[in-house]
């Protein structure tokens, strides 16, 4: 495969995650349609798929000055999509210039035509000429960061406000830099010392995390942990550390019944199987129902076999389900504040008019919650997002409203204290705590 066709399955990639597929759907839509087997190659379009998403601002404000006539989403999506590609090797890479612009152009060429290959010629030329630091003249200071560190304006105002421009700045410091890799052992095929001596074997260094005793974070690999053994067998699970947390703070116990709401695609939720040891019962709900199936594939992969998947809306799960569960897991639909390092195209899509209506879900969804669970029971509410409305606003509103439920130590606790004095609760930082960013609190039926 030539580097030319790389270059045309990135731009295929990012158009169909602009039509709405995540990264990781996009890739593998790529990988299956032409058949690329080869992991290196793989691991290139990846790479090139993801460090495109995450400068997309400042690659587009350098298209941008190039245009002459109308906005770049006025372009076709797969030539806006091979202008991104072309514009960032030649700003972000050590590619030599006139290749890149040849390679851009004759495939502009075959796609398009030759009117619109002179005009991507033209953009990538006068790209060329340009630096990166002529986007930094008459613009805010925010605006500065933003370009710098490759987020929105607005979440940058919004980060500041909540914890000061010294912490944002090493916050969005540590987004520059790639997700640490964590694995879950999956102790009911494994036990952690045979999973750790199988790791060694396959040339993984790894580090045990001291809190949660079936997490490991992988340092060192000669191929990546999807390729291995343990991982295709089902004795791990790639599973970021705070989310792995959330199992940990619900702490189910043998013979209990467990409802996962919002569960797909089911780390969380084959978490809670796995700390059950196959007893009692999960309930896993989720409104996708391609999400569920993907989580019911994996089941038996990772020999589970105490889940039980509904394709409904939790919101709606009292209406018909009579069973009083013990324990509650709520990790609702939110804006993914704290995951646009390994998500970065939700933090060019996501708006903050759009908290009102996440919001409303996550309020549905406690409530229904308060409705279900059994006296002395137990609900864990957890987010991906760094907001307070999401986060401590949606809590202390609850517990205002529902004198019969106590806030409750989260822990293990692993993160800082939460917002608003709800120091029961826990936030997890990227900067801080070597995660995403994650809020997870604890509340109690008294």
């Amino acid at each position: 495969m030539g580097a030319i066709d790389k270059e045309e399955i990135v731009a295929e990639a990012l158009t169909a995650i602009e039509k709405g597929s995540s990264e990781r759907e996009a890739l593998k839509q790529m990988s299956d349609k032409y058949n690329i087997t080869n992991i290196k190659i793989r691991g290139t379009i990846h790479s090139i798929v993801f460090e495109i998403i995450r400068r997309l601002n400042v690659i587009d404000m350098l298209i941008e000055k190039t245009l002459e006539k109308g906005p770049l989403n006025k372009l076709y999506p797969m030539l806006r999509n091979l202008l991104r590609v072309g514009v960032y090797n030649l700003k972000f890479t050590n590619n030599p210039p006139l290749k890149i612009t040849k390679l851009t152009v004759q495939k502009t060429k075959e796609l398009f035509g030759e009117s619109i290959s002179r005009f991507a010629n033209a953009v990538l030329r006068k790209v060329e000429k340009m630096e990166l630091s002529e986007l930094n003249t008459n613009i805010t200071e925010n605006e500065l960061l933003s370009i710098q560190y490759f987020h929105p304006s607005w979440f940058i105002e919004y980060l500041i406000k909540l914890i000061g421009r010294p912490e944002a700045i090493e916050f969005l410091k540590k987004s520059l830099e790639p997700d640490s890799t964590y694995i879950r052992i999956n102790t009911i095929k494994i036990d952690v010392p045979t999973a750790k001596e199988k790791l060694t074997q396959e040339n993984f260094v790894f580090q045990v995390d001291t809190k949660l005793p079936d997490v490991i974070k992988i340092t060192s690999w000669k191929y990546p942990i999807v390729h291995s053994f343990l991982f295709k067998e089902g004795f791990i699970y790639i599973q970021d550390r705070a989310s792995a947390l959330v199992s940990h703070v619900l702490n189910p116990q043998m013979g209990e019944i467990v409802f996962d709401f919002c569960a797909a695609p089911g780390g969380k939720t084959m978490h809670i199987g796995q700390l059950l040891q196959n007893s009692g019962k999960v309930l896993a709900t989720d409104r996708s129902h391609r999400r569920l199936l993907e989580l019911t594939r994996k089941l038996s992969r990772y020999n589970l076999q105490n889940i039980v998947v509904i394709n409904t809306i939790g919101e709606n799960i009292s209406e018909f389900i009579r069973l009083r569960p013990d324990k509650i897991l709520i990790d609702p639909p939110c804006s993914g504040t704290g995951t646009f390092v390994s998500r970065p195209y939700s933090k060019w899509k996501f708006r903050l008019k759009n908290l009102k209506i996440l919001t409303q879900i996550q309020w549905n969804l406690l409530e229904s919650a308060a409705k279900l669970i059994k006296k002395s029971g137990e609900i864990v509410y957890s987010t991906c997002s760094i907001t307070l409305e999401e986060n401590e606003q949606m809590i202390k509103k609850f517990l205002e409203i529902h004198p019969d439920f106590s806030l409750i130590p989260a822990e293990p606790f692993i993160g800082s204290p939460g917002f608003l004095g709800l120091s029961e609760t826990q936030r997890l930082w990227p900067h801080l705590h070597d995660s995403q960013g994650f809020f997870i609190s604890k509340l109690k039926r008294n």
